[in-house]
């Protein structure tokens, strides 16, 4: 009787070495790929993992790559690819989060975070981490307008496993798009 009772006094330890990254395995943590989900043609917002540094990445799309949404969509929409990897203590949940920490955009154009969070370990395909990036342009009946040379937007993922033991996070993955006229 004495031995269950020690057994049921044991604590679970919550995950550890929580990090965002595209694989479950391989030298690319700390980092996220951006895929666009427009249906128009447009990568100049797509991110790979060997742009990363330190968890951090700025992209410089050229404005001039915008004129593939003429006539095919109101709004770009970039999807999101990660995967947490946890070190020790399997998780038993996961969660992600997409927040849009900044933007500076003109011609009337708005950044947002749309959709709904998945909470998959491996979210590097379908509809990735469920949450996206969306710039609707502005303009009107003489024609859309686009973010202009020096515009920004910022979006920052968060991540978090979960189990018995507690929750710990990932460092965040900042991804930063400074536009630019060429």
């Amino acid at each position: 009787m004495g031995v269950v009772a020690q057994q049921g006094n044991q604590t679970v330890a919550q995950p550890t070495s929580v990090s965002i990254a595209t694989s479950s395995s391989g030298n690319y943590d700390g980092s996220f790929f951006v895929a666009d989900a427009s249906g128009c043609s447009f990568t100049a917002m797509d991110v790979t993992a060997q742009q990363w540094t330190s968890n951090a990445h700025t992209a410089g799309p050229p404005i001039q790559d915008f004129s593939s949404f003429d006539g095919c969509s109101a709004a770009s929409n970039n999807r999101v690819f990660a995967y947490l990897r946890v070190g020790s203590a399997d998780a038993t949940s996961y969660g992600w989060d997409l927040q849009l920490t900044s933007q500076s955009l003109s011609n009337s154009c708005v950044g947002s975070v749309q959709g709904t969070a998945l909470t998959g370990q491996d979210c590097t395909a379908g509809q990735g981490v469920g949450e996206y990036i969306q710039i609707i342009f502005g303009g009107g009946r003489g024609g859309q307008t686009y973010p202009a040379n020096g515009d920004s937007l910022v979006v920052t993922l968060k991540g978090t496993a979960t189990n018995a033991g507690g929750t710990t996070s990932a460092t965040d993955c900042v991804l930063t798009y400074s536009f630019l006229g060429i």
